[in-house]
């Protein structure tokens, strides 16, 4: 299924009733410079980036899935607002940051869902993150991700009926793999934001999108 941007149904914006889960575990070995979360861009960081992004958008609580050996993630968290959980074996594998957000999610009480925002992707605007919270209003079964141009991206959108499912597989299930596996409503939500299919994992990338920021 997919949802155009003009399509979404009136009154399916999420107003604060989606939780984030965002994904800053990692060390950043690619990159060279340390955990992502505190890689700057312009003058915000990775993690500051997103956070912005789902202020704009009303969506929260904010939970961040950090590693204990991230000596700056605890301070970060509290500047910025948002709750931490620390991956006490981030070398699992995203699937085990992506297990514990959830269920960090789920112990905040009830939500509309769940958007699991890799830090990594720190361009996305607020915009979309309201696209792919209307898009859970379809029903708790369906499970969203942004296109752009054709191509998938990221935060996933998850509805509350899907979460249950996904914490029940374990922490070593990779997402896209038990979203295969269930049978839910995907639904994809076409936007204009290139920042869905901006992974910065290269020093590469990262110059390009300095010179892209200003």
């Amino acid at each position: 299924m997919s949802l155009q941007p003009s399509a979404r149904p009136r009154g399916t914006e999420s107003r604060g009733l989606v939780h984030v889960v965002v994904l800053a575990a990692g060390e950043g070995r690619r990159l060279g410079l340390g955990p992502k979360a505190h890689v700057t861009l312009g003058d915000e960081t990775f993690l500051s980036r997103v956070l912005r992004s789902c202020r704009d958008a009303d969506v929260g609580p904010v939970h961040v899935v950090g590693s204990p050996r991230d000596a700056r993630i605890e301070a970060a968290c509290a500047r910025l607002g948002a709750r931490l959980t620390l991956n006490p074996a981030p070398e699992r594998g995203m699937s085990s940051s992506v297990n514990l957000g959830l269920a960090a999610a789920q112990e905040e009480g009830p939500a509309g869902g769940v958007l699991v925002f890799p830090v990594d992707v720190p361009l996305v605007e607020a915009r979309t993150l309201r696209l792919l919270g209307g898009a859970l209003a379809l029903g708790p079964d369906v499970w969203a991700r942004p296109v752009f141009r054709g191509t998938s991206g990221h935060p996933v959108a998850l509805g509350s009926g899907v979460i249950p499912a996904l914490l029940s597989m374990g922490a070593t299930v990779p997402l896209r793999d038990a979203l295969r596996l269930l049978d839910a409503r995907r639904v994809d939500v076409d936007c204009d934001d290139a920042g869905v299919i901006t992974d910065i994992d290269l020093p590469e990338q990262l110059a390009a999108a300095r010179a892209a920021v200003p």
